[in-house]
């Protein structure tokens, strides 16, 4: 089979592209239509391999107007799919290797997402036997993108299943929300390939066959790719399923693009020097802000994948420099920090690292354990631990501190209080102050019977015209 170097395969490198096998595939029907075949005679090929796969993203993400494109389905469906939708597409590939031709029978099944969140039998359904996921999201709508670590982590595939990002809505023609910078940092974090897909193809053109040929061809290399991986074939430590795609290679740069128009326009030496100047300081710029904003998303996007990939027995993304301290445990939440408590007594790591003594030590420490002495036994204790449960559990005097700032805040609030009374609050006015005209304010409210419930009213006796006793 075809050799794979540790490098990204170029697209094309298996199956040949321009090899023309779709006329077998297809038949022209009353209205000259070009449309699928619903069973192909094996005869013509010299193999068949069917693959299951799933496609699985939000509520107009363009999952179903991806399968009916393919399909050759003229009538699209504007509401969510109700249960699984199954498509049979027939694809023929020409391997480049054996010059032999393989048709690809791609099984497609389309879920609708609250169907997929209302019935819980039907993801282990689509998932069985599973060849391949699709996770598909739109390029004009930014929140899918930002929602794909959540969608991964409640759709998590089997790691033997072949993984793909499927970017809908893909237009060559203008720039669209998610452009192709940010696809190319969605494939370097996650590690999965990311196909993109132009939804707005006209199926009554004679072009369409065309149109959906790129997407297909990449699709069956990657599947064809993946079979020689799981056959043995193809050893493990080559694997790299992102290939390199001139469709989603990033633009290049304005400083370059501006460097070549001047330079066409300059003829001198000083233009040519200072065009070089104004060059070198856009690019320079470019490539700064490309890298902060690089760095930004790296971070958000692997702060999420560790909050929604996080398994007890998978490698944890290193936040901190640990230099050559041991990892010697899963710690508090499996990163790879040190942190002293008594609910979780076994770090993940070592206090200290092992240089000079301590590394002597634990050279002897492999040895009998009688030959140590009961400093040295202290001394390989103390690199691993900063502190012993005595030390733990000792009373820390905290306390004082914080009665110290309760009494600190209660004496603040008091002086502010005071000088409130004293220097903002006007005084209080007569009818508060004057016994009289309280008097006269309770005898005018039993009058008017105010509150006979509950209020002044219910305590005076109207028969008796007195106050009533308590």
């Amino acid at each position: 089979m075809y050799k794979i170097a540790k490098i990204k395969m170029r697209y094309g490198a298996l199956i040949d592209y321009n090899h023309n096998l779709f006329t077998s595939v297809f038949k022209q029907d009353a209205s000259e239509n070009i449309s699928m075949l619903e069973s192909v005679n094996d005869k013509e090929f010299d193999g068949r391999v069917t693959h299951k796969i799933f496609l699985c993203g939000k509520t107009g993400s363009g999952k179903t107007s991806l399968v009916y494109k393919l399909s050759n389905i003229k009538t699209l469906t504007s509401y969510d799919t109700l249960g699984i939708q199954v498509y049979d597409v027939y694809w023929p590939v020409r391997i480049k290797e054996t010059s032999k031709t393989i048709l690809f029978k791609l099984s497609l099944w389309d879920c609708g997402e609250l169907c997929l969140n209302s019935y819980n039998h039907l993801l282990p359904s689509c998932l069985e036997e599973a060849d391949c996921i699709l996770y598909t999201f739109s390029l004009n709508n930014k929140s899918m993108y930002d929602d794909l670590p959540k969608l991964i982590s409640r759709i998590d595939a089997p790691d033997e299943m072949l993984k793909i990002f499927a970017a809908t809505k893909f237009d060559t023609k203008q720039e669209t929300v998610v452009n192709k910078n940010m696809l190319e940092d969605l494939c370097h974090v996650w590690k999965m390939p990311v196909l993109t897909f132009q939804n707005d193809i006209d199926l009554n053109s004679s072009n369409h066959i065309a149109d959906i040929a790129p997407f297909l061809n990449r699709l069956c290399e990657l599947l064809w790719y993946h079979d020689q991986v799981k056959g043995g074939l193809f050893p493990l430590s080559t694997v790299d399923y992102c290939f390199q795609d001139e469709r989603v290679s990033p633009s290049p740069s304005p400083a370059v693009v501006s460097l070549k128009s001047i330079r066409n326009q300059s003829k001198s030496g000083l233009s040519l020097v200072f065009c070089s100047t104004f060059s070198f300081i856009m690019l320079a710029a470019t490539k700064m802000t490309r890298s902060w904003a690089l760095t930004r998303k790296l971070t958000n996007q692997m702060q999420v994948l560790t909050q929604v990939r996080h398994s007890g027995d998978g490698p944890q993304p290193i936040k901190v420099d640990i230099g050559t301290r041991e990892v010697v445990g899963y710690g508090t939440n499996g990163e790879e920090v040190y942190v002293d408590n008594v609910h979780f007594p076994f770090p993940a790591i070592r206090f200290q690292e092992d240089k000079g003594e301590i590394a002597t030590l634990r050279q002897k420490e492999l040895g009998d354990w009688k030959k140590l002495t009961m400093e040295e036994k202290k001394a390989l204790y103390r690199a691993s631990f900063c502190l012993t449960f005595k030390e733990l559990e000792a009373p820390s005097g905290e306390w004082k501190v914080c009665l110290a700032a309760g009494f600190w805040g209660l004496s603040f609030a008091v002086i502010i209080m005071i000088l409130m009374k004293a220097f903002v609050y006007k005084p209080l006015p007569e009818t508060i102050t004057d016994e009289k005209k309280v008097l006269a304010q309770i005898h005018r409210m039993v009058k008017q019977h105010q509150n006979p419930i509950t209020g002044v009213a219910s305590l005076y006796d109207y028969d008796k015209n007195e106050w009533k006793p308590r």
